[in-house]
């Protein structure tokens, strides 16, 4: 009876399957959960600022492709510190865009 009404109901409910598929494995295996990391595992970062600029994202990079985003508050400046730290302990990493 309603054929054709279910038929792009299926097909909507399909592609959101799949887009919340893609999402959950790019949380599970492309993002680092833990909160240590090994500074000689980190490849690259990059420092991205919100819009009304209170807040900064520090988006390290590792070897293994993973990546793990920390949240700063801009006015503290404390991405700073962190920055020093990194380069001042890998000298291979770099600054990424």
């Amino acid at each position: 009876m309603n054929d054709k009404l279910s038929v792009p109901a299926y097909v909507c409910l399909a592609f959101f399957g799949f887009y919340l598929l893609i999402e959950g494995v790019d949380f599970l295996f492309f993002k680092k959960w833990g909160k240590r990391f090994s500074i000689n595992e980190v490849k690259t970062f990059q420092l991205h600022h919100d819009a009304p600029g209170l807040e900064t994202f520090l988006i390290i990079k590792f070897l293994s492709d993973k990546r793990k985003e920390l949240l700063f508050r801009t006015k503290e400046r404390e991405f700073e510190r962190v920055i020093s730290l990194l380069q001042n302990q890998n000298s291979a990493i770099k600054v990424a865009g």
